[in-house]
């Protein structure tokens, strides 16, 4: 006879689990004195080469009672210095999240950057409960890199400034939808995502409020630390393929990664900064999410007892709480 859990018991475990899960989530508030957000170093390195490029197609792929999700494919603007990178002229893809039925006037917008183990995970869920607050949403889905252990080291800073210059040609198409609104405009970003997000925050004036979620710098460390296993293994591969020692790789990328957000950071306002620190993270180690939280000014902080995945697994509600009511206090009105 199969064994019948009564309703009440999963609550019951619920409310007995929920002070331990409380009592290992810490909110900090911005430390004062703030400091101001200063240029960013290099900026012209980050402007767009061009107009927008066209919209190579839309697809509506949901339309529900509350809120409609399109896929959007829109042809890049490539720079002529970085045109040698290995699919830089792949479409850029953005999943368009809109209030259903269309909204009345233009709204505050919401671009997201998801965690580097999946394209979209749980993007779709924070951007549906951002829709319902009043938002329209772009999702940048991740976009895989070319890798060749031999390939120079200046490859890194190509990647990486490739990286920021789609993410700042989705943001054009987003804030020329007629449903958004580019005077408000918010960026959310989960561990590789939120190293997108700081870096995109840092050279685009438009972006007001940034969460970052277990981001860390400088990036030559993380990568040099990390337990992540896809990069132990490049790693690992450009350490034997060069023949260095670990330390002259480090040394390398120090002083080749130019669009690092602990670099660029100091262009961040830190009032307009919510950051998410896990205590125990070994795939972006705790030590380099500080560094880059220091960076940032010590924005208001929230700390989360766990892992990488454990921590963004387990208080997935929290964290999406937290987001959802930080952007609206700053950009809904």
């Amino acid at each position: 006879m199969p064994l019948r859990v009564p309703a009440c018991v999963p609550v019951l475990l619920l409310g007995l689990a929920l002070p331990a899960l409380l009592s290992a989530c810490r909110h900090l508030a911005g430390e004062a004195p703030a400091r101001p957000a200063t240029p960013a170093p290099d900026a012209a390195r980050y402007a767009l080469p061009g107009p927008p490029g066209a919209e190579l197609s839309r697809v509506r792929q949901q339309v529900g009672p509350t809120l409609e999700r399109w896929a959007v494919r829109l042809a890049p603007q490539v720079p002529s210095d970085l045109a040698h990178l290995p699919h830089v002229r792949d479409p850029i893809e953005v999943l368009w999240l809109t209030p259903h039925p269309a909204p009345h006037g233009p709204r505050p917008v919401a671009l997201l950057f998801p965690i580097l183990a999946n394209t979209t995970l749980l993007m779709c869920e924070f951007g549906g409960a951002l829709v319902h607050q009043g938002f329209v949403v772009g999702v940048v889905p991740r976009k895989e890199l070319g890798f060749d252990p031999q390939a120079s080291v200046e490859r890194a800073e190509d990647e990486m400034r490739a990286l920021v210059l789609r993410a700042r040609q989705a943001l054009d198409w987003i804030c020329a939808q007629p449903e958004a609104d580019p005077d408000r405009v918010g960026v959310l970003g989960i561990s590789a995502g939120g190293v997108l997000a700081t870096c995109l925050a840092a050279v685009d004036p438009r972006v007001q409020a940034s969460v970052i979620v277990f981001a860390g710098g400088p990036l030559a460390d993380v990568l040099m630390e990390t337990t992540e296993d896809d990069f132990v293994r490049k790693r690992d591969a450009t350490l034997a393929a060069r023949g260095w020692s670990p330390e002259r790789l480090r040394a390398e990328l120090a002083a080749r990664l130019r669009t690092d957000p602990l670099a660029l950071a100091p262009a961040v306002d830190p009032a307009g900064v919510l950051f998410f620190l896990a205590r125990g993270d070994r795939s972006v180690p705790t030590a380099r999410q500080r560094a880059l939280w220091e960076a940032l000014g010590r924005p208001e902080r929230v700390e989360l007892a766990g892992g990488h995945y454990g921590a963004f697994a387990l208080f997935f509600p929290v964290i999406l709480e937290r987001s959802r009511a930080f952007l609206t206090a700053r950009l809904v009105r």
